[in-house]
């Protein structure tokens, strides 16, 4: 398949369009504002989408991006409820979770956007053993795909994978802004779904 950026430079070569327009940015860094982008990231939903041939979405960068942080303590109040989720699996097994998000903040929190690193905030997880004791590390990732205005709520899909033993467990969901805490951490509510493992 043909990257993105060789069809542009192909298009552009065929309508007279100067090279020195395109810019292929590095995987950590972000588009500047205003700037028109060929993805083929698939968590984000944008907002000024101009065509979607797959497995590229051709978008404008928002104009009025701003610059990502940590956010105030006040903005992690999150409540997460579980839509459609297995009670039993496999060990090892990739479960598929269908859970919704509210922001009980008064905070947006910003939504998806193309290496927002550290700042972006995700659904997330913990495995917990029948006693409440951590059973493995977080896994999974689930971003926000938009922004997140206070009282709104989105949808997510959250896939994780079993414990590879057999046995009782929780998993408990909760959100998080990378590299800042978890929300649970500052005092929101987690979620906990209980999960047979065979």
């Amino acid at each position: 398949m043909t990257t993105p950026y060789i069809q542009a430079y192909w298009y552009a070569t065929l309508r007279g369009i100067p090279l020195s327009g395109f810019v292929r940015l590095a995987p950590d860094e972000s588009p500047p504002p205003g700037a028109l982008v060929i993805s083929t990231e698939e968590s984000c939903t944008h907002t000024h989408v101009l065509a979607q041939t797959e497995p590229y979405t051709l978008y404008f960068a928002s104009a009025d991006a701003k610059t990502r942080g940590p956010l105030p303590d006040t903005a992690f109040r999150a409540r997460v409820s579980i839509v459609d989720a297995p009670s039993l699996s496999r060990a090892g097994e990739p479960l598929k979770i269908r859970a919704r998000v509210r922001n009980d903040s008064d905070i947006t929190w910003p939504g998806c956007e193309r290496s927002a690193g550290r700042f972006q905030v995700h659904m997330a997880s913990h495995w917990l053993d029948d006693a409440g004791r951590t059973a493995s590390k977080e896994e999974g990732r689930s971003p926000l795909p938009a922004d997140l205005a206070p009282g709104q709520e989105s949808e997510l899909t959250y896939n994780v994978n079993a414990p590879a033993r057999p046995g009782d467990y929780v998993l408990e969901l909760d959100m998080l802004q990378e590299g800042v805490s978890w929300f649970g951490l500052k005092g929101s509510p987690t979620t906990k779904l209980r999960v047979r493992v065979e």
